[in-house]
C-alpha cells in the first residue's frame, strides 16, 4: 500500500471516484473523512474488530473480492482481509 492517504485514495482501481475526477463533491463529508483519517494517523482514535484491508459497495461484483474472505457487512460496505 502506499504510504499516505493520498497515495492510497488514488491508486489505482482504489476508489471509482478517482478515476473521473479529483474533484471533492461534498466538502462536508470530506472534511469528516480528513479528520477521522487524521485521528487515526495521530492515535487518537483506534479502529478495532476488524482485520480489514478491503473494502467495496454491497452488490457491487468484484472479482478481485471474490477471492477474499468475507469479514463483515456494515450497512451498505462489505469488508474482506
Amino acid at each position: 500500500f502506499p504510504s499516505t492517504i493520498c497515495g492510497v485514495v488514488h491508486a489505482p482501481n482504489a476508489f471509482e471516484w478517482t478515476k473521473k475526477s479529483t474533484k471533492i463533491n461534498d466538502k462536508k463529508q470530506f472534511d469528516r473523512a480528513k479528520k477521522v483519517a487524521n485521528k487515526v494517523l495521530s492515535g487518537k482514535a483506534k479502529l478495532t474488530g476488524t482485520e480489514a484491508l478491503y473494502f467495496k459497495a454491497k452488490g457491487y461484483k468484484s472479482a478481485f473480492h471474490s477471492k477474499r474472505k468475507h469479514l463483515v457487512t456494515v450497512g451498505n460496505h462489505e469488508f474482506y482481509k
